[in-house]
């Protein structure tokens, strides 16, 4: 089960917060994320794009660059 609140920033109106809880019998107990969301109060805002291909076995943590191993065993390397 989710729990999902949204609110403003009592500081700074112009965050935005998402905290998600998890409700699961498998975790030893709930499990809250908060996600905030600034306001860019720039009329012609830059949006960045990004391709997220199909069976890409790449993937960025960071600065640091993953792969996924040949095997499919399920592990990621780092790559140099």
């Amino acid at each position: 089960m989710f729990k999902e609140r949204f609110h403003l920033d009592n500081n700074n109106p112009n965050i935005l917060h998402d905290e998600i809880t998890v409700y699961d019998h498998a975790l030893t107990r709930p499990w809250t994320v908060d996600k905030t969301f600034r306001h860019n109060p720039n009329p012609r805002p830059v949006w960045q794009e990004f391709v997220c291909e199909e069976n890409n076995r790449h993937i960025n943590i960071g600065n640091e660059d993953y792969m996924l191993s040949g095997s499919y065993a399920g592990n990621w390397v780092m790559t140099e």
